[in-house]
Protein backbone atom coordinates (compact mmCIF):
# COMPACT_ATOMS: atom_id res chain seq x y z
CA UNK A 1 0.00 0.00 0.00
CA UNK A 2 2.82 2.56 0.77
CA UNK A 3 5.02 1.49 -2.59
CA UNK A 4 1.45 2.53 -4.13
CA UNK A 5 1.16 5.82 -2.58
CA UNK A 6 4.23 6.48 -3.04
CA UNK A 7 4.23 5.61 -6.80
CA UNK A 8 1.21 8.01 -7.24
CA UNK A 9 2.85 10.76 -5.48
CA UNK A 10 5.61 10.52 -7.66
CA UNK A 11 4.08 10.37 -11.15
CA UNK A 12 0.29 11.15 -10.26
CA UNK A 13 0.90 14.09 -12.38
CA UNK A 14 1.15 12.87 -15.27
CA UNK A 15 -2.46 11.47 -15.52
CA UNK A 16 -3.65 14.60 -14.11
CA UNK A 17 -1.76 16.72 -16.94
CA UNK A 18 -2.79 14.43 -19.68
CA UNK A 19 -6.00 14.74 -18.59
CA UNK A 20 -6.23 18.56 -18.43
CA UNK A 21 -4.63 18.53 -21.75
CA UNK A 22 -7.05 16.51 -23.41
CA UNK A 23 -4.52 14.21 -24.08
CA UNK A 24 -6.51 11.04 -22.99
CA UNK A 25 -9.18 12.06 -25.58
CA UNK A 26 -7.36 13.95 -28.14
CA UNK A 27 -9.89 15.54 -30.90
CA UNK A 28 -8.19 14.67 -34.55
CA UNK A 29 -11.65 15.19 -36.33
CA UNK A 30 -12.21 17.98 -39.20
CA UNK A 31 -11.91 21.49 -36.53
CA UNK A 32 -14.13 24.22 -36.45
CA UNK A 33 -14.87 27.94 -35.80
CA UNK A 34 -15.54 29.71 -32.88
CA UNK A 35 -18.93 29.55 -33.30
CA UNK A 36 -19.23 25.34 -34.30
CA UNK A 37 -17.50 25.82 -31.35
CA UNK A 38 -19.03 27.35 -28.70
CA UNK A 39 -22.35 25.24 -30.42
CA UNK A 40 -20.39 22.21 -29.49
CA UNK A 41 -20.20 23.13 -26.29
CA UNK A 42 -23.71 24.00 -25.72
CA UNK A 43 -24.27 20.68 -27.10
CA UNK A 44 -22.40 18.62 -24.39
CA UNK A 45 -23.68 20.92 -21.68
CA UNK A 46 -27.44 19.82 -22.04
CA UNK A 47 -26.55 16.18 -22.71
CA UNK A 48 -24.55 16.07 -19.53
CA UNK A 49 -21.90 13.38 -20.56
CA UNK A 50 -19.52 14.29 -17.99
CA UNK A 51 -19.89 11.25 -15.88
CA UNK A 52 -16.08 10.34 -16.82
CA UNK A 53 -14.97 13.52 -16.22
CA UNK A 54 -16.44 13.60 -12.46
CA UNK A 55 -15.49 9.84 -11.43
CA UNK A 56 -11.65 10.77 -12.61
CA UNK A 57 -11.27 14.16 -10.31
CA UNK A 58 -13.37 12.28 -7.45
CA UNK A 59 -10.50 9.20 -7.57
CA UNK A 60 -8.25 11.30 -7.67
CA UNK A 61 -9.18 13.46 -4.85
CA UNK A 62 -9.43 10.04 -2.43
CA UNK A 63 -5.89 9.16 -3.63
CA UNK A 64 -3.96 12.45 -2.87
CA UNK A 65 -6.61 12.62 0.34
CA UNK A 66 -5.04 9.37 1.90
CA UNK A 67 -1.36 10.66 0.48
CA UNK A 68 -1.61 13.51 2.58
CA UNK A 69 -3.18 11.30 5.59
CA UNK A 70 -0.43 9.26 5.30
CA UNK A 71 2.27 12.19 5.61
CA UNK A 72 0.40 13.49 8.56
CA UNK A 73 -0.66 17.08 9.36
CA UNK A 74 1.30 17.98 11.98
CA UNK A 75 2.57 21.47 10.91
CA UNK A 76 1.27 24.16 8.82
CA UNK A 77 3.30 27.01 7.24
CA UNK A 78 2.18 30.33 7.39
CA UNK A 79 2.24 30.38 3.39
CA UNK A 80 -0.21 27.55 3.05
CA UNK A 81 -2.42 28.76 5.91
CA UNK A 82 -2.57 31.75 4.01
CA UNK A 83 -3.42 29.94 0.61
CA UNK A 84 -6.16 28.00 2.74
CA UNK A 85 -7.19 30.89 3.71
CA UNK A 86 -7.24 32.53 0.31
CA UNK A 87 -9.30 29.36 -1.14
CA UNK A 88 -12.11 29.04 1.74
CA UNK A 89 -12.84 33.24 0.91
CA UNK A 90 -13.09 32.74 -2.64
CA UNK A 91 -15.38 29.56 -1.75
CA UNK A 92 -17.34 31.45 0.59
CA UNK A 93 -18.21 34.28 -2.19
CA UNK A 94 -18.95 31.31 -4.62
CA UNK A 95 -21.22 29.70 -2.07
CA UNK A 96 -23.15 32.91 -1.42
CA UNK A 97 -24.48 33.10 -4.71
CA UNK A 98 -26.31 29.89 -3.71
CA UNK A 99 -29.19 32.24 -1.97
CA UNK A 100 -29.77 33.60 -5.13
CA UNK A 101 -29.04 31.80 -7.82
CA UNK A 102 -32.58 30.07 -10.23
CA UNK A 103 -29.65 26.94 -10.79
CA UNK A 104 -28.95 25.75 -7.15
CA UNK A 105 -27.98 22.20 -8.02
CA UNK A 106 -25.58 23.80 -10.74
CA UNK A 107 -23.70 26.27 -8.80
CA UNK A 108 -23.43 23.60 -5.63
CA UNK A 109 -22.07 21.16 -8.11
CA UNK A 110 -19.28 23.38 -9.49
CA UNK A 111 -18.63 24.77 -6.43
CA UNK A 112 -17.92 21.24 -4.99
CA UNK A 113 -15.83 20.35 -8.18
CA UNK A 114 -13.82 23.75 -7.67
CA UNK A 115 -12.79 22.33 -4.21
CA UNK A 116 -11.82 18.77 -6.00
CA UNK A 117 -9.85 20.36 -8.60
CA UNK A 118 -7.96 22.43 -6.82
CA UNK A 119 -6.71 20.01 -4.12
CA UNK A 120 -5.93 17.31 -7.10
CA UNK A 121 -3.82 19.82 -8.75
CA UNK A 122 -2.12 21.19 -6.03
CA UNK A 123 -1.34 18.00 -4.60
CA UNK A 124 -0.53 16.40 -7.65
CA UNK A 125 2.51 19.19 -8.52
CA UNK A 126 3.49 19.82 -4.82
CA UNK A 127 3.82 15.91 -4.34
CA UNK A 128 6.07 15.53 -7.56
CA UNK A 129 8.12 18.74 -6.82
CA UNK A 130 8.83 17.39 -3.11
CA UNK A 131 9.70 13.49 -4.15
CA UNK A 132 12.02 15.30 -7.19
CA UNK A 133 9.53 13.80 -10.03
CA UNK A 134 7.99 17.03 -11.13
CA UNK A 135 10.33 16.95 -14.58
CA UNK A 136 10.32 13.55 -14.93
CA UNK A 137 6.28 13.99 -15.12
CA UNK A 138 6.75 17.14 -17.09
CA UNK A 139 8.92 15.21 -19.88
CA UNK A 140 6.24 12.83 -20.21
CA UNK A 141 3.64 15.11 -20.70
CA UNK A 142 5.73 17.02 -23.41
CA UNK A 143 6.93 14.02 -25.25
CA UNK A 144 2.73 12.35 -25.61
CA UNK A 145 2.00 16.64 -26.73
CA UNK A 146 4.39 16.50 -29.59
CA UNK A 147 3.52 13.09 -30.48
CA UNK A 148 0.08 14.24 -30.61
CA UNK A 149 0.41 17.08 -32.49
CA UNK A 150 2.51 15.56 -35.38
CA UNK A 151 0.10 13.06 -35.67
CA UNK A 152 -2.91 15.60 -35.96
CA UNK A 153 -0.50 17.47 -38.37
CA UNK A 154 0.21 13.95 -39.95
CA UNK A 155 -3.75 13.07 -40.51
CA UNK A 156 -5.81 16.51 -40.79
CA UNK A 157 -2.75 18.94 -42.50
CA UNK A 158 -2.50 22.62 -42.10
CA UNK A 159 -5.46 24.76 -43.17
CA UNK A 160 -3.88 28.27 -44.21
CA UNK A 161 -7.47 30.09 -43.34
CA UNK A 162 -8.20 28.00 -40.11
CA UNK A 163 -4.87 27.16 -38.80
CA UNK A 164 -3.50 24.47 -37.22
CA UNK A 165 -5.66 22.70 -34.35
CA UNK A 166 -3.66 19.63 -33.12
CA UNK A 167 -5.47 17.21 -31.01
CA UNK A 168 -8.20 20.42 -29.35
CA UNK A 169 -11.38 21.81 -30.43
CA UNK A 170 -10.19 25.18 -32.33
CA UNK A 171 -6.48 26.40 -32.70
CA UNK A 172 -7.42 28.76 -29.63
CA UNK A 173 -7.92 26.05 -27.56
CA UNK A 174 -4.57 24.51 -29.18
CA UNK A 175 -3.25 27.57 -28.49
CA UNK A 176 -3.86 27.65 -24.68
CA UNK A 177 -2.51 24.05 -24.49
CA UNK A 178 0.65 25.43 -26.33
CA UNK A 179 0.90 28.06 -23.77
CA UNK A 180 0.54 26.28 -20.92
CA UNK A 181 3.08 23.26 -21.61
CA UNK A 182 6.00 26.05 -22.44
CA UNK A 183 5.28 27.28 -18.85
CA UNK A 184 5.30 24.27 -17.49
CA UNK A 185 8.97 23.71 -19.73
CA UNK A 186 10.18 26.38 -17.40
CA UNK A 187 9.06 25.56 -14.56
CA UNK A 188 10.89 22.63 -14.90
CA UNK A 189 13.80 24.18 -15.79
CA UNK A 190 13.53 26.67 -12.73
CA UNK A 191 14.37 23.59 -10.56
CA UNK A 192 17.53 23.15 -11.82
CA UNK A 193 18.58 27.05 -11.90
CA UNK A 194 20.41 26.34 -8.59
CA UNK A 195 22.81 23.84 -10.38
CA UNK A 196 23.14 25.96 -13.32
CA UNK A 197 22.35 23.15 -15.59
CA UNK A 198 21.51 25.00 -19.13
CA UNK A 199 18.56 23.19 -20.59
CA UNK A 200 18.53 20.17 -21.51
CA UNK A 201 18.67 18.85 -25.26
CA UNK A 202 15.04 17.55 -24.93
CA UNK A 203 13.51 20.80 -24.06
CA UNK A 204 14.91 22.88 -26.18
CA UNK A 205 14.18 20.63 -28.81
CA UNK A 206 10.25 20.40 -27.48
CA UNK A 207 10.49 24.31 -27.20
CA UNK A 208 11.10 24.37 -30.93
CA UNK A 209 8.57 21.98 -31.91
CA UNK A 210 5.87 23.46 -29.03
CA UNK A 211 6.56 27.03 -31.01
CA UNK A 212 6.61 25.69 -34.38
CA UNK A 213 2.72 24.64 -33.85
CA UNK A 214 1.83 27.48 -32.17
CA UNK A 215 2.80 29.52 -35.59
CA UNK A 216 1.03 26.96 -37.39
CA UNK A 217 -1.94 27.55 -35.25
CA UNK A 218 -1.81 31.24 -36.54
CA UNK A 219 -3.29 31.85 -33.30
CA UNK A 220 -2.56 36.29 -32.60
CA UNK A 221 -3.28 35.75 -29.00
CA UNK A 222 -1.63 32.91 -28.43
CA UNK A 223 1.45 33.37 -30.72
CA UNK A 224 1.91 37.15 -28.92
CA UNK A 225 1.95 35.54 -25.76
CA UNK A 226 4.18 32.76 -26.39
CA UNK A 227 6.55 35.49 -26.99
CA UNK A 228 5.75 37.48 -24.03
CA UNK A 229 6.27 33.94 -22.08
CA UNK A 230 10.03 33.87 -23.15
CA UNK A 231 10.66 37.89 -23.36
CA UNK A 232 9.33 37.83 -19.57
CA UNK A 233 11.45 34.95 -17.89
CA UNK A 234 14.62 37.19 -18.91
CA UNK A 235 13.58 39.66 -16.63
CA UNK A 236 14.61 40.25 -13.02
CA UNK A 237 11.76 38.57 -10.69
CA UNK A 238 11.28 42.00 -9.51
CA UNK A 239 10.92 43.84 -12.50
CA UNK A 240 8.56 40.80 -14.05
CA UNK A 241 6.63 41.57 -10.42
CA UNK A 242 6.23 45.27 -10.87
CA UNK A 243 4.99 44.69 -14.57
CA UNK A 244 2.31 41.97 -13.72
CA UNK A 245 1.20 44.03 -11.31
CA UNK A 246 0.56 46.84 -13.51
CA UNK A 247 -1.27 44.81 -16.45
CA UNK A 248 -3.54 43.51 -13.96
CA UNK A 249 -4.62 46.14 -12.49
CA UNK A 250 -5.12 47.92 -15.78
CA UNK A 251 -6.97 44.98 -16.89
CA UNK A 252 -9.16 44.50 -13.71
CA UNK A 253 -9.83 48.39 -13.85
CA UNK A 254 -10.61 48.32 -17.74
CA UNK A 255 -13.15 45.16 -17.58
CA UNK A 256 -14.38 45.12 -13.76
CA UNK A 257 -14.58 48.66 -11.63
CA UNK A 258 -14.97 50.76 -14.46
CA UNK A 259 -18.11 49.12 -15.47
CA UNK A 260 -18.98 48.67 -12.10
CA UNK A 261 -18.58 52.34 -11.12
CA UNK A 262 -20.24 53.63 -14.05
CA UNK A 263 -23.87 51.43 -13.23
CA UNK A 264 -23.22 52.49 -9.79
CA UNK A 265 -23.10 56.67 -11.08
CA UNK A 266 -26.28 55.59 -13.56
CA UNK A 267 -24.09 55.58 -16.48
CA UNK A 268 -23.81 52.79 -18.79
CA UNK A 269 -19.63 52.51 -19.79
CA UNK A 270 -18.03 49.46 -20.62
CA UNK A 271 -15.11 48.61 -22.82
CA UNK A 272 -17.62 46.97 -25.38
CA UNK A 273 -19.06 50.99 -26.43
CA UNK A 274 -15.26 51.74 -27.85
CA UNK A 275 -15.21 48.49 -30.13
CA UNK A 276 -16.79 47.16 -33.05
CA UNK A 277 -18.76 44.45 -33.45
CA UNK A 278 -16.62 42.38 -35.46
CA UNK A 279 -13.71 43.23 -33.05
CA UNK A 280 -11.56 40.24 -32.09
CA UNK A 281 -13.33 38.02 -34.40
CA UNK A 282 -16.92 38.88 -32.83
CA UNK A 283 -15.80 39.24 -29.11
CA UNK A 284 -17.10 42.90 -29.14
CA UNK A 285 -20.10 42.38 -29.90
CA UNK A 286 -20.26 39.31 -27.67
CA UNK A 287 -19.29 41.70 -24.57
CA UNK A 288 -21.62 44.03 -25.30
CA UNK A 289 -24.80 41.84 -25.57
CA UNK A 290 -23.59 40.61 -22.14
CA UNK A 291 -22.61 43.67 -20.29
CA UNK A 292 -26.06 44.70 -21.85
CA UNK A 293 -27.62 41.98 -19.99
CA UNK A 294 -25.97 42.43 -16.45
CA UNK A 295 -27.39 46.55 -16.91
CA UNK A 296 -30.91 45.87 -18.18
CA UNK A 297 -31.69 42.95 -15.50
CA UNK A 298 -30.05 44.86 -12.59
CA UNK A 299 -27.58 42.00 -12.20
CA UNK A 300 -24.01 43.99 -12.14
CA UNK A 301 -24.24 43.94 -8.29
CA UNK A 302 -25.13 40.02 -7.52
CA UNK A 303 -24.73 38.04 -11.04
CA UNK A 304 -26.86 34.82 -12.03
CA UNK A 305 -24.48 32.95 -9.22
CA UNK A 306 -21.63 30.60 -10.08
CA UNK A 307 -21.39 28.93 -12.76
CA UNK A 308 -25.15 29.58 -13.70
CA UNK A 309 -25.07 31.49 -16.87
CA UNK A 310 -23.65 29.18 -19.20
CA UNK A 311 -23.36 25.30 -20.08
CA UNK A 312 -27.00 24.65 -17.29
CA UNK A 313 -29.18 23.49 -20.20
CA UNK A 314 -30.81 26.49 -20.67
CA UNK A 315 -30.44 29.70 -23.19
CA UNK A 316 -30.10 32.85 -20.86
CA UNK A 317 -33.63 34.55 -21.69
CA UNK A 318 -31.82 38.28 -22.71
CA UNK A 319 -29.57 36.63 -25.54
CA UNK A 320 -32.04 34.09 -26.87
CA UNK A 321 -32.31 35.35 -30.12
CA UNK A 322 -32.90 32.53 -32.65
CA UNK A 323 -31.38 34.58 -35.17
CA UNK A 324 -28.34 34.97 -33.69
CA UNK A 325 -24.94 32.70 -32.76
CA UNK A 326 -24.69 34.59 -29.27
CA UNK A 327 -27.40 32.67 -28.10
CA UNK A 328 -25.22 29.31 -28.30
CA UNK A 329 -22.34 30.70 -26.53
CA UNK A 330 -21.02 28.37 -23.82
CA UNK A 331 -18.39 31.26 -22.83
CA UNK A 332 -18.18 34.93 -22.09
CA UNK A 333 -14.70 34.67 -23.74
CA UNK A 334 -13.49 36.95 -21.47
CA UNK A 335 -12.88 35.90 -17.62
CA UNK A 336 -13.57 39.15 -16.19
CA UNK A 337 -16.60 39.32 -18.10
CA UNK A 338 -17.67 35.76 -17.16
CA UNK A 339 -16.96 35.74 -13.01
CA UNK A 340 -19.23 39.29 -13.44
CA UNK A 341 -22.32 37.60 -15.01
CA UNK A 342 -21.94 35.08 -12.30
CA UNK A 343 -20.97 36.96 -9.35
CA UNK A 344 -21.49 40.69 -10.19
CA UNK A 345 -18.68 43.18 -10.11
CA UNK A 346 -17.77 43.43 -6.34
CA UNK A 347 -17.76 39.86 -5.27
CA UNK A 348 -16.13 39.30 -9.18
CA UNK A 349 -13.14 42.08 -7.43
CA UNK A 350 -12.34 40.73 -4.40
CA UNK A 351 -12.26 37.08 -5.40
CA UNK A 352 -9.71 38.13 -8.36
CA UNK A 353 -7.86 40.08 -5.80
CA UNK A 354 -7.52 37.27 -3.16
CA UNK A 355 -6.29 35.14 -6.49
CA UNK A 356 -3.97 37.32 -7.33
CA UNK A 357 -2.55 38.06 -3.59
CA UNK A 358 -1.96 34.41 -3.64
CA UNK A 359 0.42 34.35 -6.40
CA UNK A 360 1.97 37.52 -4.87
CA UNK A 361 2.29 35.80 -1.28
CA UNK A 362 4.55 32.75 -2.70
CA UNK A 363 6.44 35.03 -4.58
CA UNK A 364 8.29 33.42 -7.25
CA UNK A 365 9.01 34.12 -10.78
CA UNK A 366 7.32 31.33 -12.53
CA UNK A 367 4.03 32.51 -10.44
CA UNK A 368 4.11 35.95 -11.64
CA UNK A 369 4.73 35.24 -15.16
CA UNK A 370 1.86 32.41 -15.14
CA UNK A 371 -0.46 35.33 -13.71
CA UNK A 372 0.66 37.62 -16.80
CA UNK A 373 -0.19 35.04 -19.02
CA UNK A 374 -3.26 33.81 -17.60
CA UNK A 375 -4.40 37.69 -17.24
CA UNK A 376 -3.91 38.88 -20.61
CA UNK A 377 -4.96 35.09 -21.92
CA UNK A 378 -8.52 35.53 -20.17
CA UNK A 379 -9.00 38.97 -22.30
CA UNK A 380 -10.22 36.74 -24.98
CA UNK A 381 -10.64 33.57 -23.58
CA UNK A 382 -12.91 32.53 -19.98
CA UNK A 383 -9.99 30.78 -18.00
CA UNK A 384 -9.67 31.92 -14.72
CA UNK A 385 -12.17 29.64 -11.91
CA UNK A 386 -13.29 28.08 -14.71
CA UNK A 387 -14.25 23.71 -14.97
CA UNK A 388 -11.08 22.39 -15.44
CA UNK A 389 -9.65 25.05 -18.26
CA UNK A 390 -5.61 24.62 -18.99
CA UNK A 391 -5.17 28.27 -18.27
CA UNK A 392 -6.95 27.46 -14.59
CA UNK A 393 -4.54 24.24 -14.06
CA UNK A 394 -1.13 25.92 -15.11
CA UNK A 395 -2.13 29.11 -12.38
CA UNK A 396 -2.72 26.50 -9.52
CA UNK A 397 0.25 24.44 -10.69
CA UNK A 398 2.25 28.16 -10.34
CA UNK A 399 0.91 28.61 -6.96
CA UNK A 400 1.67 25.21 -5.82
CA UNK A 401 5.30 25.52 -7.50
CA UNK A 402 5.75 29.03 -5.89
CA UNK A 403 4.73 27.62 -2.63
CA UNK A 404 7.55 24.79 -3.01
CA UNK A 405 10.09 26.96 -3.80
CA UNK A 406 9.70 29.30 -0.73
CA UNK A 407 9.34 26.70 1.56
CA UNK A 408 12.41 24.86 0.32
CA UNK A 409 14.11 28.56 0.67
CA UNK A 410 13.15 28.33 4.29
CA UNK A 411 14.27 25.32 5.09
CA UNK A 412 17.60 25.86 3.56
CA UNK A 413 18.04 29.08 5.76
CA UNK A 414 17.18 27.57 8.88
CA UNK A 415 19.82 24.45 7.92
CA UNK A 416 22.40 27.53 7.12
CA UNK A 417 21.65 29.43 10.38
CA UNK A 418 22.01 26.20 12.21
CA UNK A 419 25.72 25.93 10.87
Amino acid sequence: MVAILQFCERYGLVPVLLFSFQLLAPDMSSKADLMDRDLAGYTESISGNDIFKQLFWVSCALVYGVCLLSRGLSRVSKQLFFLIVCLVLVLVITTISLSWTAFFSFTLKRIIFQIIFVFVIFSSVYFSLSRATFSKNICVVISVSVVMGLMALGLSGWDPVRGFSGWAATKNAFGGYILALILLILFSYSIRLDSRRPLLNFEIISMFILFFFLVLSISKTAIMLGVLVMVSYCLNKSILKTLTACIMVLLIGLFVIAPGLSVTLGDEWNVAVLMDDETLTGRGGIWRVLYADLMVNDRFSTGYGYGAYFGVGQIPEYIDDPWSYIRYLNSAHNSYVELMLQLGWLPTLVVLCILFAAVFRVDSKCAYLCLLTVGIHSITESSILRDAHVMWVVYISAIAFGFYESNSESEKAIIDEIS
